[in-house]
């Protein structure tokens, strides 16, 4: 597979964490006053096409219909989002913005005006940050050149940063611990585990090829996706013990998210090349499979599925599509019948995922 199919298959199953409840970081608290009004809506953040510098914020109203393609531009006098913008977290009124290919973070307040741009370098190279999980008083970020860093919620100040394996894409916080996926651009085989407290490296558990996504469940124990090889090693869905660190296998997948309570586990397998989707809920409890196919319409996302997000309010499930080149569609499927309830574009190219608002 050449380099650009790589990157682009890789961003389409990058999806994680992808609304203000998150799986891996803390619960968040915000008001009603401002521009947007949080109860009426929600972002959705758009990857854009690689090297296209056209990432984009969006708002869409879900009272009114409404999308607003360019509240970010608005908010901040025409400046855009710049480059394959990679994820977003949401912290109390604070949103993070990875924009992965220009090399800089983001955090602006709740409607989309800039406070603080980051940008880091090592070794006179710039980093390229992929994606955030928050605990306490820090925000992690996992940087492609194989670097976690910690930034100060108060300060946003890149306080310290721990080498972990290369590539490194998905970062979670569990029992004390921090998780964090080695791509290894496609070759890694393993999860870092890194001390919370002292932020030093602890070890690496070994995993299938090419671990991606990651998420945990009520009892702290952490799902991971490998992608594999693009070949005979195929999109995984794994389970790390927390207690253990056994590590087995629970089928295929490709997208995962974990619902509000976390005991259980929606997950998209969709190999790359190949036409079979599959749509399957994990009771995380157990590990078995409770439902074996969790949308019943038949439309025509089944063969384009980009993210998955879940509405913590009343369980809609969100999922985005892509074709890499035009704009997007997003899906809203009732999480009792499997049914459309409604779809949207989403004013750009490749959603990464919808973020709500309180």
């Amino acid at each position: 597979m050449n380099l650009f199919k790589n990157l682009l298959f890789k961003s389409a199953i990058l999806s994680l964490l992808a609304f203000t409840f998150v799986s891996c970081s803390d619960d968040n608290d915000n008001d009603d006053n401002g521009p947007w009004k949080p109860s009426e809506g929600l972002y959705i953040l758009n990857e854009g096409s690689y090297n296209g510098n056209n990432a984009n914020l969006a708002f869409y109203n879900l009272t009114t219909q409404e999308l607003n393609k360019e509240p970010f531009e608005t908010m901040n006098d025409g400046l855009f989002l710049g480059s394959t913008a990679q994820h977003l977290l949401v912290q109390n009124d604070t949103m993070y913005i990875a924009v992965y290919q220009s090399a800089y973070i983001f955090v602006t307040d709740k409607y989309g005006k800039v406070i603080k741009k980051i940008e880091s370098t090592r070794d006179g190279q710039p980093q390229q940050p992929r994606e955030f999980a928050a605990h306490g008083k820090y925000v992690y970020v996992t940087y492609y050149d194989g670097y976690l860093a910690r930034i100060n919620k108060k300060t946003l100040e890149i306080e310290d940063q721990v080498k972990v394996g290369s590539n490194p894409e998905s970062v979670c916080v569990s029992n004390g611990k921090i998780y964090v996926a080695n791509s290894g651009y496609g070759y890694g085989t393993t999860v870092s585990k890194i001390d919370l407290n002292t932020f030093e490296f602890i070890k690496d558990i070994d995993v299938i090829q090419n671990p991606t996504v990651l998420e945990k469940d009520k009892d702290g124990n952490i799902y991971v996706i490998s992608m594999g090889n693009y070949g005979d090693i195929k999109n995984t869905l794994q389970k790390i013990d927390i207690a253990t660190e056994e590590v087995s296998v629970l089928g295929k997948g490709s997208i995962i998210r974990m619902n509000t309570k976390r005991d259980k586990l929606y997950s998209i397998y969709s190999q790359w090349g190949a036409t079979e989707v599959t749509y399957k809920v994990y009771d995380t409890t157990t590990g078995e499979v409770v439902d074996n196919k969790f949308i019943t319409d038949d439309v025509e996302f089944v063969s384009d599925p980009y993210s998955l997000s879940i509405d913590p309010k009343n369980g809609n499930i969100y999922i985005g599509v892509s074709n890499y080149s035009t704009e997007s569609s997003m899906y809203i499927i009732s999480p009792s019948t499997g049914k459309l309830l409604h779809s949207f574009k989403t004013g750009g190219i490749s959603p990464r995922g919808v973020y709500f608002i309180k």
